[in-house]
């Protein structure tokens, strides 16, 4: 999305402080996975709806990406 995108600064302030939140959740959930610990994904969706519907199905959209991509590489040695 580029600079023109959005009509106000204060439009895109907001976007931006969304994605933050949206990339620091999944973040969280990376780092649950990848360090064998229980990613509570409910807990991540329920922060998700904070920021509206959008968020959620967008967040289970790239955990079901992450976990698919995760299920079809080759296991390390």
């Amino acid at each position: 999305m580029t600079p023109l995108d959005y009509p106000d600064p204060a439009e895109r302030l907001a976007a931006d402080e969304t994605d933050r939140a949206f990339a620091q959740l999944l973040g969280d959930y990376f780092t649950r996975r990848a360090t064998c610990t229980t990613p509570e994904v409910l807990d991540l969706l329920t922060a998700a709806g904070e920021h509206g519907h959008v968020a959620v199905q967008q967040m289970r959209d790239l955990i079901a990406f992450y976990e698919a991509a995760r299920a079809t590489r080759e296991p390390e040695r």
